[in-house]
């Protein structure tokens, strides 16, 4: 297996394809302003996505070098 095709996005990398602000501070920022408290919501699913960002997500997880950082930023979405 190539090893290119095992790259994982990295959370900065994702923010910039959802075409939000991805610099260290900004992502720290977007995780305080937003969370995910009720179980049965999925990542995808949040209230805070603009539609074209949930149809997006769709796009990303099919290609599948994104799912270390969707992991990353719903874990860091659940904390409370």
């Amino acid at each position: 297996m190539d090893s290119e095709d095992d790259e994982q996005y990295t959370l900065q990398e994702l923010f910039e394809m959802l075409g939000l602000p991805s610099a260290p501070a900004d992502i720290d920022s977007f995780v305080t302003r937003h969370s995910i408290t009720k179980r049965g919501v999925h990542l995808f699913d949040a209230h805070f996505w603009t539609r074209h960002q949930r149809e997006y997500f769709w796009d990303l997880h099919e290609d599948g070098h994104c799912e270390q950082a969707f992991n990353e930023l719903d874990e860091l979405l659940r904390r409370t």
